[in-house]
């Protein structure tokens, strides 16, 4: 790092830069709002990364980069953070680390066309992920696919019954229809990123109604990457000129969604709501930008090569490379979380195996333990949790931070016996032999689920 700029400088780069920074330090303050981080245990994530992100926000200095780094690092090792966006916000943290470093007269090259291509590089591993850990047998069946899910959720939950039954709900088409639309948003972006910006920003309303308050307003960081100076430009003339319009339109869609669905959300979380209706206005905005534009102001190709393509974005392609090979860690048996894989029914366990496109033999370990029998002593645990135990799967770090608690409650001896691997195993008194199997380095990073039943299919696994 040069001494001259130094950590808290800041550095000189193109407005671009600036742009991106102090949007990536709004969408980590919007994440740390989310329900896990008001936790006390959260608090050193959030000094970290609000930290960071405050940096950013004010002088876009290497600092906030590091911070913010650490922070989501902090809240993915220790603290369970299975989110997608947390992982995607390290990595970018990462890049623009990587951006800053090194000589400084390359400098502006890395923080300018480096870190953008970095950043959508990142961003479109993220939806191709998404779409292809969704080619499955169990997202296509519609009496058990998370598409399906959502829009019952919808109708459920909501005000929406005389608009739509529920057989109109658990139409095959669903979730053919949304893979498809999520398996072309890379495709839009790498070609025609304004176009593709627009269908993201409307793609994204339903699932933050329905599932993810904070995801879309992450992504927004990385769709800003795609955007050139004839997108930015359009945009700042909407909002001169077209202010009132996005308002109406925006704030009536905002109305409308708070009218028909979830009617009792805004006493629930009304920062949700509040979320919500901010990504109302953002759609209508690009929306209306991509229809009064000049022609080619927001449907022009995406602009990849640089003045120096070498020192500006040999980077980029390695990050998003890791990127894509941790995101396929679950057909490996190696991972789950963080990949892009919630809301997607993938099942990676030994006999529920359903990708359509890896297949199983690619797996490397079976990560989930079967509990077949455990002998709570009368009194020390409900009958029908200890049926609960035996019904669901179970990751060895979550089987042994169940045994601590378990433990803490049950004096006497504690017998179980299930499966691993496919072999048996039993224990005469797991608070004293503890399990038979080695467990993780990292004991509060969440690798894989928790939720999963030993039977298949299983509805919208997540």
């Amino acid at each position: 790092m040069s001494r001259r700029i130094g950590w808290l400088g800041r550095p000189e780069a193109d407005p671009s830069y600036f742009l991106y920074a102090r949007a990536y330090g709004v969408a980590t303050l919007l994440r740390l709002t989310l329900p896990d981080a008001t936790a006390t245990s959260w608090l050193p994530v959030v000094a970290l990364q609000g930290s960071g992100a405050i940096l950013l926000l004010w002088r876009g200095a290497a600092l906030g980069w590091g911070l913010a780094a650490l922070g989501a690092a902090t809240g993915i090792l220790a603290l369970q953070d299975q989110l997608t966006q947390s992982a995607y916000l390290f990595g970018c943290a990462v890049a623009a680390l990587f951006a800053h470093a090194g000589s400084e007269a390359e400098r502006p090259a890395r923080l300018g066309p480096g870190l953008r291509h970095a950043i959508r590089g990142l961003t479109l591993v993220v939806y191709l992920l998404a779409g292809l850990h969704k080619l499955n047998r169990d997202f296509f069946d519609p009496s058990v696919s998370c598409a399906t899910a959502g829009l019952a959720a919808l109708v459920g939950e909501g005000q929406a019954t005389p608009l739509w039954s529920e057989a109109w709900v658990a139409q095959r088409a669903w979730p053919i229809a949304f893979v498809a639309l999520e398996l072309s948003l890379p495709i839009w972006l790498a070609l025609r990123p304004g176009l593709g910006v627009v269908l993201l920003a409307l793609f994204h309303l339903p699932l933050t109604i329905i599932f993810a308050p904070g995801f879309a307003f992450t992504m927004l960081t990385g769709w800003l990457a795609f955007l050139g100076e004839p997108e930015l430009e359009a945009l700042r003339r909407t909002a001169r000129r077209h202010p009132v319009l996005v308002l109406a339109i925006g704030g009536a869609g905002a109305a409308l969604s708070r009218a028909l669905f979830f009617p009792g959300r805004w006493g629930r979380d009304p920062d949700w709501v509040i979320k919500e209706a901010i990504l109302w206005l953002i759609a209508t905005w690009l929306v209306v930008t991509a229809a009064t534009s000049r022609p080619r102001a927001f449907t022009g190709r995406a602009v990849w090569r640089s003045s120096r393509p070498l020192a500006s974005t040999r980077f980029a392609w390695a990050a998003a490379a890791l990127f894509l090979l941790h995101g396929l860690t679950p057909y490996l048996g190696l991972g789950f979380h963080r990949t892009g894989a919630m809301l997607s029914n993938l099942r990676i366990d030994r006999g529920c195996h359903n990708s359509l496109l890896f297949p199983e033999a690619l797996r490397l370990a079976d990560p989930y333990v079967v509990v077949d029998r455990i002998d709570f002593a009368p009194g020390r645990a409900d009958p029908a949790y200890a049926a609960t135990v035996t019904e669901r799967l179970w990751s060895i770090a979550a089987l042994e931070r169940a045994r601590e608690h378990w433990c803490k409650k049950h004096p006497e001896p504690l017998a179980m016996e299930g499966r691993h691997e496919g072999r048996a195993f039993a224990v005469a008194d797991l608070c004293k032999e503890g399990l038979p199997f080695a467990t993780p380095w990292f004991a509060g990073m969440r690798r894989f689920q928790v939720n999963l039943t030993r039977h298949c299919p299983q509805r919208c696994v997540h």
